[in-house]
């Protein structure tokens, strides 16, 4: 396959999963803005090293796995420096209360963010990719590589951890 032939079909194939790879950045806690940087890098990354000798169906988990990797690693790299950020401000002045969320749908989804962010990576990204991307568990096993069974395993074990993080925050379903 000549390099153009394979830049054209990278790009074909990254222009059709885009949609599901904004879902996942979205899932793992980035925001849009993040997440289109994101998938800028993704898409670098696959025109330069993507796996040549493989088909579009490999290369389509090929990104989607790289795109999780990357939110992680971003994700990791946040929390350090927020970290950082939180210890400074309390050192330097007490801290102002937020104004009052306004909408009940706001506030949930600031503490689902909040429970998503808390929970070990193993447990989030197949989480993420079920509820979000729609992803049977055999898809998020060749995303994640890992068997099958240890993502249903993963994933009712992120359910049960999710509900009582969400339970300890005071909401119900």
């Amino acid at each position: 396959m000549s390099k153009l032939s394979r830049r054209h079909t990278i790009h074909k194939i990254f222009s059709n999963e885009v949609d599901q790879l904004r879902r996942i950045v979205i899932g793992m806690g980035l925001s849009p803005d993040e997440g289109e940087d994101l998938l800028q890098d993704v898409f670098q990354e696959a025109l330069e090293h993507s796996p040549q000798d493989r088909g579009q169906v490999s290369l389509r988990y090929w990104l989607r796995r790289v795109t999780v990797n990357r939110a992680l690693r971003h994700f990791r790299r946040k929390q350090v420096h927020q970290r950082g950020l939180d210890a400074l401000q309390q050192k330097q002045r007490p801290a102002i209360p937020e104004p009052p969320v306004l909408a009940a749908t706001d506030e949930e989804t600031k503490i689902l963010r909040a429970c998503l962010a808390q929970m070990r990576e193993s447990l989030r990204a197949p989480l993420v990719l079920r509820h979000c991307c729609d992803y049977n568990a055999t898809e998020i096993g060749k995303i994640l590589d890992v068997k099958s069974g240890t993502v249903r395993k993963r994933l009712c074990d992120a359910r049960v951890q999710l509900a009582q993080m969400l339970t300890n925050r005071g909401v119900t379903s």
